[in-house]
């Protein structure tokens, strides 16, 4: 049992040292040997987890899917009106781009070597709560769901592809954004009735 929490250990300082070398200095600027250096582990404990560089950033990249997947469930799962589902999914996938690490860097990688795009994980589900908001009057009739999810799409690619220092302050600049386009596609409210 030691032995296993001890493997488990080495694995995950070996993946947050890798998040950090590739978002750093992407796939193609990071060596085995600097991975090596940055988590304080030898060579043979990173090849007797990882075969390879191809085989470490899966591993990484995966990590990365598996905590924007576990959100997306979360808000899937939710019942509150599907406007403020998105708003809530929105800003909680700005806060995974401005404070972990490995979602930032599945992102990078998945980008630099063409794997899945990250958007595959929480696109259907944008795309859902946009036809399902519409339906339900909470856009302008104007908004069609195609292109306000296509506006969404581009904040939030956005928000990935932006430099180091603007991912620092993601939620706050998507929050900002976000603000904008709701006041472009948000149902007025009925006029009030005059006594």
């Amino acid at each position: 049992m030691a032995k296993r929490v001890k493997a488990l250990r080495t694995r995950a300082l070996l993946l947050e040292a890798a998040a950090s070398a590739f978002s750093g200095n992407g796939f193609h600027g990071t060596s085995l040997a600097q991975v090596v250096e940055k988590s304080g582990m030898t060579m043979g404990a990173l090849t007797y987890h990882f075969a390879s560089k191809d085989d470490l950033a899966d591993a990484v990249e995966e990590e990365g899917t598996e905590v924007t997947r576990s959100m997306v469930r979360t808000f899937a799962a939710q019942a509150s009106p599907p406007l403020t589902r998105l708003a809530d999914l929105l800003l909680g996938l700005a806060r995974l781009l401005e404070e972990d690490p490995l979602v930032q860097c599945a992102v990078r990688l998945s980008r630099e070597r063409s794997t899945a795009p990250w958007s595959r994980l929480w696109l259907p589900l944008v795309t859902a709560l946009v036809d399902d908001a519409c339906k339900q009057g909470q856009v302008r009739a104007a908004a069609r769901p195609d292109d306000v999810t296509e506006l969404i799409r581009l904040l939030l690619h956005g928000t990935a592809l932006g430099p180091d220092t603007q991912r620092k302050d993601a939620l706050a600049r998507l929050r900002g954004a976000w603000q904008v386009a709701l006041g472009g596609i948000t149902a007025e409210p009925e006029p009030a009735v005059p006594a």
